[in-house]
């Protein structure tokens, strides 16, 4: 009996923006940027849990992922939000996997020094049809897909822990 693969959803969170990438086994199945309008509420949270239950429920997630929060880089509503996917974990009996940003880093390059474009090209590298998100966020001011790039990161990181 052939086996499913195993079905990785990867959250980079944030209020204004959340990083999202999908992955059976190695393969990079969805990604892209959920984009939160408006000041932060219960409203907007609903529509967070709501766009991250849709796509555990049409992919048929089996693991998430959320990258870690930097103490200095957080807030309250951040924290919540977290909170709320955590619980969704919890709640669809997903295994939860957490890293920080130096847990991506070193997990996908150990020898050398990063940041976050290098990541970024790095993901370009190993699933080319993401160039033109690259080329897109080395133009904007304010970085905007860096956190789909970092998802896609802890997806890959996760994979390589797990031997998918």
């Amino acid at each position: 009996m052939l086996q499913e693969p195993i079905t990785i959803l990867a959250i980079n969170p944030g209020t204004k923006y959340l990083g999202l990438a999908v992955f059976q086994a190695q393969d990079l199945v969805y990604w892209g940027i959920k984009v939160l309008k408006g000041k932060w509420s219960e409203k907007k949270r609903r529509i967070a849990k709501r766009a991250i239950q849709d796509i555990i429920v049409q992919h048929h997630v089996r693991i998430l992922v959320l990258k870690k929060l930097h103490l200095s880089r957080s807030s309250t509503n951040l924290n919540f939000l977290v909170a709320s996917i955590k619980t969704i974990a919890k709640e669809k009996g997903l295994k939860l996997c957490l890293y920080s940003l130096d847990d991506i880093k070193k997990e996908l390059a150990a020898e050398r020094r990063v940041n976050k474009i290098s990541i970024a090209e790095m993901m370009v590298a190993r699933y080319p049809f993401l160039v033109h998100e690259l080329e897109r966020e080395k133009k904007h001011k304010h970085p905007y897909f860096v956190r789909m790039f970092e998802a896609i990161a802890a997806g890959i990181a996760t994979c390589n822990r797990l031997n998918l």
